[in-house]
């Protein structure tokens, strides 16, 4: 994921202020102002903001608080977001799996320590009707980032 942000355009959502102050000053850091784009909102305010920008993204990283087990309404918000090769990967606690909704089939699932990443890219007719696609190839890569720190249900990252 990390190197995948460095040759890209991101977009970091946060709704927590602290934890948005730290993304800041990471971008800062990593002289990476010009390729990443901050929305301190939550999840469901990013997505209509994001939608009516007409962005796209290949790459969606999901970081909800572990007590939230139902990604089905993030995930299918994100579905006109995402580019036709896009690919969806949720950070979870390791010994439970989040409900996700159909249209994204598992790809892979891992274990590191106690958390697990999950990865599902969407089948093709859940992401949008062929004459509303936008070409994936002039689609830059972006990530939604991690949710806030206060747990509520809002913080997505693509």
């Amino acid at each position: 994921i990390g190197c995948a942000a460095l040759f890209s355009e991101n977009v970091l959502v946060d709704v927590d202020k602290k934890a948005h102050q730290v993304e800041e000053a990471n971008c800062r850091k990593l002289r990476m102002d010009d390729r990443c784009r901050l929305l301190l909102m939550d999840w469901q305010a990013a997505v209509s903001q994001l939608q009516r920008a007409d962005d796209r993204f290949n790459l969606v990283f999901l970081d909800p608080p572990y007590a939230m087990h139902d990604l089905c309404g993030v995930m299918n918000a994100l579905k006109p977001l995402l580019a036709e090769d896009a690919i969806i990967l949720v950070e979870h606690e390791a010994k439970t799996f989040p409900s996700t909704p159909d249209g994204f089939d598992l790809y892979d699932s891992r274990k590191y320590g106690i958390a697990g990443v999950r990865c599902y890219p969407p089948r093709r007719e859940a992401v949008r009707p062929p004459d509303c696609r936008r070409d994936a190839q002039s689609a830059e890569n972006r990530l939604l980032p991690r949710a806030g720190a206060d747990g509520t249900a809002g913080e997505t990252h693509a």
